[in-house]
């Protein structure tokens, strides 16, 4: 009997491609002045990460990815819009297509659910520059 000595996980992953903001560490601290204590639900905020997580993600299409578990480096938060994802469990590579207009629109401007992310909590969107994001996250 052959036995397996080392990491061995069940756990999936997905391969990403998008386009957002990293949050500065000034932009973390405004929003940890003005968040809540809990949730509409009850649930308790330990963190601004935790706060974000519950506000934004889903809403618009926008992820909130925060360090190496989410494929973008520790202590880093991205508010982004997915552009395209394929899972571990995905047998193939999706085909999409987008003319050289899209592809430019979608580096040159901030997806508008970003925006009102940022405005949301009082950072002024004006000035920020999407950034391109390509890694891979746990599922």
């Amino acid at each position: 009997m052959k036995t397996r000595n080392g990491f061995v996980s069940n756990s999936s992953s997905s391969s990403f491609v998008a386009v957002g903001i990293k949050l500065t560490k000034e932009d973390i601290e405004a929003i940890d002045k003005i968040k809540p204590a809990k949730s509409d639900s009850g649930w308790e905020f330990d963190s601004v990460e935790e706060y974000l997580y519950e506000e934004v993600s889903g809403n618009n299409k926008i992820r909130v990815l925060i360090g190496s578990e989410d494929g973008v480096k520790d202590n880093e938060v991205v508010l982004a819009k997915m552009i395209a994802e394929i899972s571990s469990e995905d047998s193939y590579i999706k085909d999409m297509e987008f003319s050289a207009e899209e592809m430019l629109a979608l580096i040159n401007t901030l997806p508008e659910g970003i925006i009102k992310a940022l405005e949301k909590h009082g950072l002024d969107p004006v000035g920020r520059k999407a950034s391109l994001f390509i890694g891979t996250r746990g599922c």
